[in-house]
């Protein structure tokens, strides 16, 4: 496996607060909401490219398509 990689970013206030927030709700890492934050971006704009569909639906059966950039 190859070694990890480091990356630095710089956060808004807001953008800190929220993932720090994400982090405790879900009980993992910052660092570990950002990778699945890549993966989900990534899962999006695969789907995006081949012209899926990306739906939503809440507990009363309503669906809602989202749109990605």
């Amino acid at each position: 496996m190859a070694a990890p990689k480091r990356l630095s970013v710089n956060l808004s206030e807001k953008a800190y607060n929220d993932l720090e927030q994400l982090a405790k709700e879900s009980d993992m890492s910052m660092t570990e909401v950002v990778r699945k934050a890549i993966g989900m971006e990534k899962f999006l704009t695969d789907a995006q490219k081949k012209n899926q569909k990306i739906l939503l639906e809440d507990a009363d059966g309503n669906v809602k398509q989202i749109v990605v950039r």
